[in-house]
């Protein structure tokens, strides 16, 4: 579905038609509850906290339902301070690999190890573990983070805005490759014009419009190109007379989670409109996957 094919299906499902006598939202406040439903639609598909009890890969189904929004990235690693013998990703999550793409739930990582004694590099798996399980690991001898036939896992924390990857002091980490679900981008229904500099939001899609070209965050965009905003960006240099536009965003996840998440949309109106018929919808939309 387009944006549009949307809002014409939440107020179709919340029986919403001219007279009838449903409140009326506003296509700011549909893009709202929309935006809520693909959040709430992600993260609980992540989890397992649905009706099937199913979480992220664990079926074809979580699969198809969270792929478009499956990103990897490469980023360097440089010595913690924290810990001994540990290592954090350079610039955490605030790195460019992730400006365009936010970094929002974790998939799983890997490491590229360089071994002391002979510069050998290698790609390995990680050993989650939690903070409370973090000296057991370290004081064990059979512990996967020990350097074994020039294989290890270290050990992997999350702390702060970073990833910790903590070593035995035999070998040291370059890079990791972090594998994730990024944030969506919202939503929106409603196209602006003549966006000024200095008012690029993070994670909406603009319209290099008019003449000329614009240069934003160093890439340079013709007419009729579009880019997405990215965090800490606000401001881009028209080129011959470039203008920028915000253009009306669909939902980026697959088609077949759109109808899914206009009913999750039409289920959280409802919670706030009529208590009875949020129970019986509720229904509806466990019955519907």
């Amino acid at each position: 579905m387009t944006i549009s094919e949307m809002h014409t299906a939440f107020k179709l499902e919340l029986d919403k038609i001219d007279s009838l006598q449903y409140p009326a939202f506003t296509a700011n406040e549909i893009d709202y509850l929309l935006n809520s439903a693909i959040k709430k639609f992600v993260k609980t598909r992540y989890s397992g906290t649905n009706v099937k009890n199913q979480s992220v890969e664990e079926t074809q189904k979580r699969i198809d339902d969270l792929k478009t929004l499956v990103r990897e990235a490469t980023v360097s690693c440089s010595a913690g301070t924290i810990k001994p013998n540990s290592y954090v990703l350079t610039s955490g999550f605030n790195d460019a690999v992730f400006a365009s793409a936010k970094y929002w739930l974790s998939l799983g990582e890997e490491v590229n190890i360089v071994i002391t004694s002979s510069s050998v590099q290698k790609r390995q798996g990680v050993t989650p573990i939690t903070s409370d399980t973090y000296r057991f690991h370290i004081d064990s001898p059979f512990s996967e983070h020990i350097l074994h036939y020039d294989c290890a896992k270290p050990l992997r924390l999350f702390y702060n805005n970073t990833i910790e990857f903590i070593t035995d002091g035999n070998y040291s980490i370059n890079s990791a490759y972090i594998r994730y679900i990024k944030e969506p981008i919202p939503v929106n229904a409603t196209a602006v014009t003549g966006i000024t500099s200095g008012n690029i939001l993070p994670g909406r899609r603009y319209l290099a419009a008019t003449s000329g070209s614009i240069t934003y965050n160093s890439v340079s965009y013709a007419v009729g190109t579009t880019f997405i905003g990215v965090e800490g960006v606000t401001t881009f240099t028209p080129v011959g007379g470039g203008t920028v536009n915000f253009v009306a965003t669909d939902c980026e996840l697959s088609d077949h989670t759109h109808d899914e998440i206009v009913m999750l949309a039409v289920q959280i109106a409802l919670e706030n409109v009529e208590q009875p018929r949020y129970q019986s919808y509720t229904n509806e939309v466990i019955t519907r996957e």
